[in-house]
């Protein structure tokens, strides 16, 4: 299973800009979707991750009159269902439900050491948030560690910030109670910056059935690159770089059971764009790179077992929009729903290998518009124009160098 990067917790939001050419290809035959809202539009919700099953995790939350305070909840949902509050609800205020596991397992993050739970937490199957059973936190990992993906046995990854020292990440190789785990820390590619408080930096983005762990570390040239390990290994920093697609920086967010990796590098150019390797095999920028829909930036979020991908782009405009990649094609994730479906999707953030998608919009608290949050599901094919490819600029705002790690599709903190 796949989960949101947690830059999108706290990193910050990808600012696109910039001016761009594009060039429109031949319509080709996709998939059309139907259109689920997973809530209604007053209330402000992000959908992380989809299960086999077509469960869905996420947060969603609530705020004071005048917008300036919010309480988060996880939530998972029953298959293919939109949100019930009242049955839905993992019960520990200020939490995040960030992945789920074909079981109905969840594991996420919360904040709320008054009941006892605050860092890294996995539940029982359908179940919700034990706080004296489910949590990492105590005796090992900082109140503010994120568990950011869970497989089907159970396994967990981690992510453990150290303040100033940078962070760490785990896995978790079983599937007992959290106080008796056994924890494998990843290591590192190699890179430390020095200075009063040496910083290093490791972040862990998704586990697969084997064991692969993917994510972006701080490498020996003090660069961010993005890594797949060996099946239940720690980082091996001669073998496990994936490298970029000609630029200095790369960022893994999910990987496939066939050892497919998906993220977003910089090119030679210092343009971010999505990427897709080969099984495992390193990034080539001849091959990897996923294009644009007309836009100068791209970032990949998820990925299935059939190689289907999702993300978001910019397009010639600068607009955010949801992308899907299928069959070697770049599709508007808005060409293949309904066209009175009243939405605009900004992001994809998952894919099941039913094809089911997660998708969302952008909204702006301050003006009371929330982020509304979609199940797509497929129910037939017609043609519609492929990708486009574009040159731009791209620029970063970034909230936090603690969780400075790869995107997914960077809508956490885009209200």
């Amino acid at each position: 299973m796949k989960l949101l990067g947690l830059s999108q917790i706290s990193l910050g939001m990808i600012i696109f800009s910039g001016v761009s050419f594009a060039t429109c290809l031949p319509t080709t035959a996709s998939t059309l979707y139907s259109v689920t809202e997973l809530s209604n539009p007053n209330i402000d919700v992000i959908a992380y991750d989809i299960n086999n099953l077509g469960q869905v995790v996420g947060g969603y939350f609530t705020y004071s009159t005048d917008f300036s305070n919010s309480i988060s909840y996880s939530f998972r949902t029953s298959a293919n269902s939109p949100i019930n509050t009242a049955t839905d609800n993992l019960g520990i205020p200020f939490s995040q439900a960030l992945s789920i596991n074909d079981l109905g397992q969840v594991v996420g993050l919360s904040f709320n050491s008054e009941v006892g739970l605050s860092g890294a937490y996995r539940t029982d199957p359908n179940s919700p948030i034990n706080p004296a059973t489910d949590g990492f936190a105590e005796g090992r990992f900082s109140i503010f560690s994120a568990a950011t993906g869970i497989n089907n046995s159970g396994q967990v990854v981690i992510i453990n910030p150290l303040l100033r020292l940078g962070t760490e990440s785990y896995r978790v190789d079983t599937n007992t109670s959290t106080n008796e785990e056994e924890y494998t820390n990843l290591g590192s590619l190699g890179g430390v910056i020095s200075g009063p408080f040496p910083f290093k930096y490791t972040s862990v983005s998704d586990i697969n059935e084997s064991g692969q762990v993917v994510g972006t570390s701080l490498n020996s040239n003090l660069e961010y690159h993005a890594y797949r390990t060996n099946p239940n290994s720690p980082i091996n920093r001669d073998t496990d770089d994936l490298g970029t697609l000609g630029g200095s920086e790369s960022y893994a967010t999910a990987i496939n059971n066939l050892g497919q990796v998906v993220g977003y590098s910089t090119n030679i150019n210092g343009e971010f764009r999505a990427f897709l390797t080969a099984p495992n095999s390193p990034i080539n920028p001849t091959t990897s790179d996923l294009g644009t829909l007309g836009g100068s930036s791209s970032s990949a979020s998820d990925i299935n077992d059939l190689g289907q991908v999702v993300g978001t782009s910019t397009t010639i405009t600068g607009e955010s929009r949801a992308f899907l990649y299928d069959d070697g094609k770049l599709f508007d994730l808005n060409s293949l729903i309904p066209n009175n479906s009243g939405v605009t999707l900004n992001y994809a953030n998952a894919i099941n290998d039913r094809s089911q998608i997660l998708a969302g919009t952008f909204g702006d608290i301050n003006a009371g518009v929330f982020r509304r949050a979609f199940l797509l599901t497929p129910i037939g094919s017609t043609s519609v124009p492929e990708s486009f490819s574009g040159l731009g600029v791209l620029g970063f705002a970034a909230m936090s160098a603690t969780f400075l790690t790869r995107k997914k599709s960077l809508s956490f903190l885009k209200k």
